[in-house]
């Protein structure tokens, strides 16, 4: 508490350092000379960075500090290795895009699933900062726990493992804050041994050692089986320290952006890749309304390689005129004015291709048109040309050709 003096109209300024910890929710109190208070406040803090939780990989494949890896695992017993069995998951859950860990599945005593995040820094600072998550479960009794690993990241045989477990296990979202719970240092079977431990004093035992590991997941055991149909649960919003994790639905489908730069005969075509770095990516177009699947329909044209492209990143401006070099069956034919071309964004990922929607432009009406119905007006589904001698290369008797004024 600081002792501040208001002026005569009782309004007075308090710079406070907040002290270069994140802290998501603050609230300031006004007390009187008696202890009493009479005015309050409360604001929030922004975490410092946000990492997106997308583009799963088994945690134990990976490397150096800083980055996320999700993993879903299975024990066989209560000895074996941790051995991921498949990518770990993400999903739209009650209005959240959450994580989704699954324990004791079809009657699998150490079937298990978690998130793993490699938070950078030591156990002092891990220690004073936030550790929070929303959590539901949404069948079985068994919480979501967090694990925190303390020690080196390269040589982790002598690492110490601590775990907080919460009290409850909510079937609505629920903020589990783990900075304020009791934890238990782990033994190597995965059971709490000695007393009960805050974070304080799990730095204070650690002091100056690495944070490796942090660890979402579910309990392991007979006695969370559930008669074979074991525990689901969802995480999300998982803040650790001055980081943010948001979970991303990943997705390897590129986005197509609408087409630019739109002349007589010219476009530029525009997209965004998926959150999966891409081997490949392209455009098709077609000069008629087509679905974006595979095999390859009739009448698409495609760009050239395009090649390797990173997660998120924009595809690179794409001239329409390009897909006269390489075409799906053939060449594009010469583009012309007043037409509608469709197109759509490919990534190849994994070996496969994936689509993004299909969108279409017009390309702009030339100066000379066949004025079908004789308005005046260049009308929808009127062909319209760059020169005389094109519309009249193309009129039928009777056909009236409307020449813009200048040309």
């Amino acid at each position: 508490s600081t002792n501040v003096t208001s002026d005569d109209k009782g309004t007075f300024v308090y710079a406070y350092q907040l002290g270069g910890k994140y802290r998501p929710n603050y609230k300031a109190e006004l007390k009187d000379s008696d202890g009493k208070v009479v005015a309050t406040t409360s604001f929030t803090d922004s975490p410092t960075t946000t990492v997106l939780v997308s583009n799963l990989q088994p945690d134990y494949t990976s490397s150096g500090g800083g980055g996320v890896n999700s993993a879903y695992y299975a024990h066989q017993s209560q000895n074996d290795n941790v051995s991921p069995v498949s990518p770990g998951q993400t999903a739209t859950h009650d209005g959240k895009q959450a994580g989704v860990i699954k324990a004791g599945q079809n009657n699998l005593q150490w079937d298990e699933g978690l998130f793993g995040f490699k938070p950078t820094g030591t156990i002092d600072a891990f220690a004073t900062g936030t550790l929070t998550y929303d959590v539901e479960n949404q069948t079985g009794t068994n919480p979501v726990w967090m694990t925190i690993e303390v020690g080196d990241p390269v040589n982790r045989d002598n690492n110490k493992s601590y775990q907080f477990v919460p009290t409850l296990n909510p079937t609505v979202w629920h903020t589990v804050d783990a900075g304020v719970g009791q934890w238990y240092l782990m033994d190597n079977s995965g059971n709490a041994t000695g007393m009960p431990m805050t974070l304080g004093e799990i730095a204070t035992a650690n002091t100056g050692q690495s944070i490796v590991r942090v660890y979402l997941r579910l309990g392991m055991g007979p006695g969370y089986l559930g008669s074979g149909s074991g525990t689901i649960a969802w995480v999300s919003n998982v803040t650790i320290g001055g980081t943010a994790y948001d979970f991303v639905i990943p997705t390897s489908n590129p986005t197509t952006k609408p087409a630019t730069s739109i002349t007589t005969t010219n476009a530029t075509l525009n997209g965004t890749n998926g959150n999966y770095d891409a081997t490949d990516h392209t455009f098709w177009v077609s000069l008629s309304p087509f679905t974006a699947t595979l095999p390859v329909p009739a009448g698409i044209y495609s760009t050239p390689s395009l090649g390797s492209i990173s997660a998120g990143v924009a595809f690179a401006p794409t001239l329409l005129s390009s897909l006269t070099t390489n075409g799906v069956p053939s060449v594009l034919p010469p583009i012309t004015p007043n037409t509608t071309y469709y197109y759509a964004a490919w990534s190849e990922v994994g070996g496969a291709w994936y689509p993004g929607a299909v969108l279409n432009f017009t390309t702009q009406p030339g100066p000379v048109f066949i004025d079908t119905n004789k308005n005046g007006v260049l009308d929808s589904g009127e062909p319209s040309f760059l020169t005389i001698q094109s519309a009249i290369n193309a009129a039928a008797s009777g056909d009236t050709i409307h020449v813009t004024p200048g040309i």
